[in-house]
């Protein structure tokens, strides 16, 4: 019976770290996506050197907390990220207001695409 009660306990420390990781991969990407938003606001007012430094600033995000993401997330996603976080700073470096949208697009479906892996669902187990 005690090996029941050990296999519970270690299954339930599984559950709960997986549910911790949902939760913290949620806030990370929260945090560059408010970030982005901001971003994109500078964006509609022409200030490319805003946009820039918020862009920068969730660039900052992500790559503090590169520890944690090389090791919970799929490498794959995460150079993904990190690719279309340059692509966009090299966009609004080039000050080109109309290829911008397409890139914060990508950065935001790249983003999306590490944050759902995370999740329970029948694609992320099988």
């Amino acid at each position: 019976m005690k090996r029941e009660y050990g296999a519970m306990a270690l299954l339930l420390a599984l559950c709960l770290t997986a549910l911790w990781n949902v939760r913290r991969v949620d806030f990370l990407i929260g945090q560059i996506d408010m970030d982005l938003v901001r971003a994109e606001h500078a964006l509609g007012d022409g200030d490319f050197d805003r946009a820039l430094a918020a862009v920068d600033s969730g660039l900052a995000v992500w790559h503090g907390a590169r520890h944690y993401t090389n090791i919970f997330l799929r490498h794959a996603d995460v150079d993904s990220v990190a690719d279309a976080f340059h692509d966009l700073r090299q966009t609004l470096m080039e000050h080109s207001g109309e290829a911008a949208p397409a890139g914060f697009a990508r950065l935001r479906y790249r983003l999306g695409t590490a944050d759902r892996m995370e999740h329970l669902s029948l694609g992320s187990v099988f």
